[in-house]
């Protein structure tokens, strides 16, 4: 950021000083015919300008982009320090930055909020299944016992590879199923107008709360996908009537 405030007030002085130029200029065929433009040192300082302007737009960009990168998992943040402690590899001084943990960012862009959650979950899972169930059980199949050959040799570094994601993303599926059609089981099983009302208002809150805190959806997205279930919900409880047998 220092960086690009210095470079910003060097454009600044360019400017002040070719607005001195041409103030000073007695020629003004120089200042209305680029092509018959004789004054040198306006030339150098345009030319020197155009330089600075290329820098700074370059600087911005790239500052653009930083901004719009997801701040690190403070998870992942913890496992490398322990990684860095349990095995020593890289000299104190030169693992400080991750006590910034407010300049950390993850260079692999915006990521899955709800499937990271999840991930984080069945990780805990998985390694408390290994240290506490598994270790115990003698005449459990080696296939089956928690090794990391495949992975790491390393027993203090716990991986559980690429189907982690696979699974997360399918369990996120059946949660998200759970989520959206529950409601339309109750409304259907109930008759009364209120419980059905309040089971609309709730489960319309509900998927809002786990829509925003779950994805990065913008306040519209938000709110036209509320809209777009409320009135699914309305219209399967106008429709379900005709579904229930008649009682005489």
């Amino acid at each position: 950021m220092r960086l690009l405030l210095i470079k910003q007030d060097e454009i600044s002085k360019m400017e002040e000083e070719l607005d001195r130029i041409d103030a000073e200029e007695q020629r003004e065929l120089f200042l209305s015919c680029v092509r018959r433009d004789g004054n040198v040192e306006r030339e150098n300082i345009l030319h020197s300008l155009k330089a600075a302007l290329s820098e700074y737009d370059s600087m911005m960009k790239e500052y653009q982009h930083a901004l719009h990168l997801p701040a690190a998992d403070r998870r992942d943040v913890v496992s490398m320090k322990n990684w860095i402690e349990g095995t020593g590899c890289i000299q104190r001084k030169e693992s400080r930055y991750l006590d910034l943990e407010d300049d950390l960012l993850n260079l692999t862009g915006t990521v899955d909020s709800a499937i990271t959650r999840i991930e984080t979950v069945i990780e805990d899972c998985a390694v408390w299944i290994a240290h506490h169930i598994c270790k115990r059980i003698v005449v459990l199949p080696d296939a089956m016992k928690p090794g990391r050959q495949s992975l790491t040799q390393d027993e203090h570094i716990f991986v559980l590879g690429p189907r982690l994601q696979t699974f997360s993303r399918a369990l996120t599926a059946w949660l998200a199923t759970v989520i959206l059609l529950m409601p339309i089981v109750v409304l259907f099983c109930v008759s009364s107008p209120v419980v059905r009302l309040i089971t609309i208002i709730f489960a319309a809150g509900f998927f809002l709360s786990a829509l925003s805190m779950l994805t990065h959806a913008r306040t519209v997205e938000i709110f036209t996908a509320g809209a777009s279930y409320a009135a699914v919900l309305v219209v399967f409880t106008s429709a379900s009537n005709a579904f229930r047998p008649e009682r005489y």
